[in-house]
């Protein structure tokens, strides 16, 4: 409650793979509604990622990544000693192929 949080898949635009330089791809808002309790829960959103171009394949440039930001509420800079923490025991990144459909041409 005293921060909130995103989490952005993202692809980087650094060779560094700096994560302030990227370019996000999809995000996702976590509310402090998500985190009421100390259980853990488990998110999960999609994302397309496709080229422009038709028959392209969709470029990953300079890598991917996961980027979670933590951000402090309003009632959190009022509050002197207090400490936020968001524990991540795991994250999965899940790759699927896209269905070929043979009667299309391009």
């Amino acid at each position: 409650k005293l921060a909130t949080a995103k989490l952005e898949f993202c692809r980087y635009t650094s060779l560094v793979k700096d994560p302030s330089q990227r370019q996000t791809l999809v995000a996702h808002e976590l509310t402090a509604e998500a985190f009421q309790d100390d259980k853990f829960v488990t998110l999960e959103f999609l994302a397309r990622l496709d080229s422009s171009k038709p028959g392209a394949n969709f470029s990953i440039g300079r890598g991917l990544g996961v980027v979670v930001t933590l951000s402090p509420r309003d009632v959190a800079k009022k509050l002197v000693g207090e400490a936020a923490w968001l524990e991540i025991a795991d994250i999965e990144v899940v790759f699927t192929g896209r269905t070929i459909n043979e009667n299309v041409t391009v």
